[in-house]
């Protein structure tokens, strides 16, 4: 697939707006990213493709691939403490499902990531930033087990 990625990368060039060339370009990756263990890879990866290709901005595919990578850094950033990380991937996640409305996006990975940061927040003391996160989560997810759980916890 690393080989497939790199001849596919050059026929985006040639031919990025093909919806058949992105789909191939799209699968290729997807299995590339597979092999990882770090999100961070990923998401250099998903940010490299993104300015190299701007019409990929318009596949749903691709911009679900995106969510779930940055879903994915978000949780990882608050499990290991690191809420500045985190919330750039929040706010990458956000501006994408903002503008996208009708994305397939990961629901059970939402509300662990939100979810997450939320707790991070509630141990330090900060109930109102932990609410408006679940509140945030929520907006996105408004039906997820997990949020509306740690809603009710809070109340």
């Amino acid at each position: 697939f690393k080989d497939a990625l790199a001849n596919l990368e050059k026929a985006m060039e040639l031919k990025s707006t093909d919806v058949d060339t992105q789909t191939l370009f799209i699968m290729a990756l997807t299995q590339v990213m597979r092999d990882w263990r770090t999100a961070d890879q990923a998401s250099a990866l998903i940010e490299k493709y993104s300015s190299r290709f701007k019409e990929l901005e318009k596949n749903n595919t691709y911009l679900s691939l995106a969510t779930l990578i940055y879903l994915g850094q978000f949780l990882e950033s608050y499990q290991d403490e690191k809420p500045v990380d985190g919330d750039k991937y929040k706010a990458r996640f956000e501006a994408i499902a903002d503008q996208n409305k009708d994305l397939s996006i990961d629901h059970n990975l939402l509300g662990k990531a939100y979810s997450e940061a939320a707790v991070f927040y509630f141990r330090k003391g900060q109930v109102s930033k932990a609410k408006q996160l679940v509140a945030t989560g929520l907006k996105y997810s408004p039906r997820n087990y997990e949020l509306k759980a740690r809603q009710d916890m809070m109340k």
